[in-house]
């Protein structure tokens, strides 16, 4: 495998994968790469590994998402779960090089057989949108007062003395050893916090999974509502089963999860 020369990007490096396109994946999956904590000595070492993974693409369900199997994978045995970010490359024959075709979203960490990844179509489209609604977002009037009063609804869950909103940034002090902290303009953090409460449940892992769990539902805010309506019976074990339904490829329909089928496969 050649090294990559860290350069500018332009559009002649960049490809779209089709059905049977060799590619390549280079990540860092959370079960090689940690931090590892002396007390004593007050110091940290961060372990590091790269994950290559070669495989094609085996699906492609439109111009924003497709699939890749993997064919040889570096990592054997290794949890692919982390692995969301990873740069997804296309080898082009012609030109004897690899090309940038996609952005890891998903993989079977489980199996360690396949990979979700968006396309760079998305990505461009995405870019373009973010950077045309950034500059705008808080000159909008609606938007600091529905951030207003999810501060105030959350102040009433965790007490206003935890919770604070600086550059807007939310912190939450919740416990002695773990804080969570969010951007106010992510609407899904809030109802995450209204499902999770004052509770054993709420976590900084648990709610950056039910964030991720939230944005690949289609109906997400029926999700919300099942998931509310049961909250005296959510626990850890229902957080757990819908973890495998999210690394699951076979869940999903279009690259979407079902409100409807999550709650009927949690029980609630």
């Amino acid at each position: 495998m050649e090294y990559f020369q860290t350069r500018s990007l332009e559009k002649s490096d960049i490809a779209y994968a089709i059905e049977g396109d060799l590619l390549y994946v280079v990540g860092f999956p959370s079960a090689m790469n940690y931090l590892e904590y002396n007390e004593e000595n007050n110091s940290a070492n961060m372990y590091l590994k790269r994950c290559h993974l070669i495989g094609h693409c085996s699906k492609n369900i439109n111009a924003v998402q497709a699939e890749m199997t993997i064919d040889i994978n570096t990592c054997n045995n290794v949890n692919l779960n982390g692995i969301s970010g990873a740069p997804v490359f296309k080898y082009e024959e012609e030109s004897s090089c690899y090309k940038l075709a996609g952005m890891v979203i998903s993989a079977d960490s489980i199996g360690g057989t396949k990979i979700r990844f968006l396309t760079t179509n998305y990505l461009s489209i995405h870019l373009i949108m973010t950077d045309m609604r950034f500059p705008f977002s808080y000159t909008d009037n609606f938007l600091p007062k529905m951030q207003e009063k999810h501060i105030e609804e959350i102040s009433e869950i965790f007490g206003k003395d935890k919770v604070v909103l600086s550059n807007g940034i939310v912190n939450i002090s919740y416990s002695n050893d773990d804080i969570i902290n969010f951007n106010a303009n992510h609407d899904l953090c809030f109802y995450v916090l209204y499902l999770l409460g004052d509770t054993e449940l709420c976590s900084s892992k648990n709610m950056y999974f039910m964030q991720n769990i939230f944005s690949r539902t289609i109906d997400w805010m029926e999700l919300y509502k099942g998931l509310l309506a049961k909250r005296d019976l959510f626990s850890q074990e229902h957080i757990h089963l819908m973890d495998k339904m999210f690394h699951d490829i076979e869940e999903y329909h279009d690259f979407k999860l079902e409100a409807k089928n999550i709650i009927q496969k949690l029980g609630l």
